[in-house]
């Protein structure tokens, strides 16, 4: 005998923006897991996921769209290679985000005049449109993420997450408050 899920009329209930509460009935040994630096990323990432699925999904941008976009926005015409060293990502693994950018109008790749093994990537104008419509949710999300911080451990985490990533630490320009 087969069973079937009964479909429901009730209204599925928009995700939360807070922290679930995971008060356990039953006190759990984490295995030293709450003391490892890749668990707490791991899981900061899930939160950070979570958050962008419930804010921006749904805007025509996925969290690694969204920064390419805001590198060619900052830094015009940049170098695919180059592209790839501030994303974290090889080539391979950019050119198929680039191709989609551009199908999607939202950047435009073009070959050097000096030396056509390079390739030139910018944000078009659409690119432009939608990072301004983005940016603000960015902000809003960064805000939930760190909701539980003061403003000196929100920058000493940002201080110490660029000495793990090897990205930069300096003035934020136009970060996230």
């Amino acid at each position: 005998m087969t069973t079937r899920a009964r479909a429901t009329s009730k209204p599925r209930r928009a995700p939360s923006t807070e922290a679930p509460d995971l008060e356990p009935t039953r006190e759990i040994d984490l295995g030293g897991l709450n003391i490892n630096v890749g668990y707490q990323i791991r899981r900061v990432n899930a939160r950070s996921i979570t958050l962008w699925e419930e804010l921006i999904s749904g805007r025509g941008v996925a969290w690694g769209q969204y920064s390419i976009l805001k590198f060619l926005s900052k830094n015009p015409g940049l170098v695919q290679k180059e592209l790839a060293a501030i994303a974290g990502v090889d080539q391979t693994t950019l050119v198929p985000v680039i191709k989609h950018l551009e199908k999607a109008g939202l950047v435009d790749r073009q070959r050097g005049a000096k030396d056509g093994r390079n390739v030139h990537i910018w944000a078009t104008a659409q690119g432009e449109k939608l990072l301004t419509r983005v940016d603000s949710l960015i902000q809003v999300h960064d805000r939930e993420l760190t909701l539980n911080l003061t403003l000196e451990e929100r920058e000493t985490l940002l201080t110490l997450l660029a000495k793990i990533s090897g990205l930069p630490t300096g003035p934020a320009g136009d970060a996230p408050a």
